[in-house]
């Protein structure tokens, strides 16, 4: 468990990337729960468990689907068969730096009492997730910095199209 700890922190630090984690399902699942057991924390003032779920599995599933997606397509580009492999290394580092991100700057929210700060804080893990999961594509894809940096800021307005979408039905 050290060593896990240690490796997300180097892809944190930009030092390691998705293939230095273990190709393993169950440290996936370990982290789709952690994400889902994350959404119970109050990370604002009009908080509501069940959209807080909803928006967790919403996240996960789009996630999920986005990497085996992106995946796929660069594969079939460039006529290897390299890159669906890396699907379990590069979903468990997505959802494990969410994991983190989002624990951190929800314990953060909840102990604050300025919400000045709070949303400075929550601008900053933004910016950061958006250039932590550019490395993670850059190294998934064997692209440039460029590029995963692109795909990275897709991947984001995708999730945050769904959400938006699926949340105005509940709202």
């Amino acid at each position: 468990m050290n060593g896990l700890f240690k490796t997300f922190t180097d892809i944190m630090l930009f030092k390691k990337g998705p293939q230095d984690l273990p190709s393993s399902q169950s440290l996936l699942n370990l982290f789709i729960i952690a994400n889902i057991l994350i959404s119970f924390i109050p990370n604002d003032v009009n908080y509501n468990m069940g959209i807080a779920v909803i928006t967790s599995l919403i996240y996960i599933g789009a996630s999920l689907f986005f990497i085996q997606t992106i995946l796929s397509i660069k594969e079939n580009m460039t006529s290897s068969t390299g890159y669906r492999v890396r699907y379990i290394q590069s979903a468990t580092s997505i959802l494990g730096i969410h994991a983190i991100i989002g624990f951190i700057t929800s314990i953060i929210f909840y102990l604050s009492s300025n919400s000045d700060s709070v949303i400075f804080i929550i601008l900053l893990a933004t910016i950061y997730s958006w250039l932590i999961y550019g490395y993670i594509f850059k190294n998934a894809l064997d692209c440039t910095t460029f590029m995963g940096l692109s795909i990275s800021f897709l991947y984001s307005m995708i999730i945050g199209f769904m959400l938006i979408i699926v949340l105005s039905f509940f709202i």
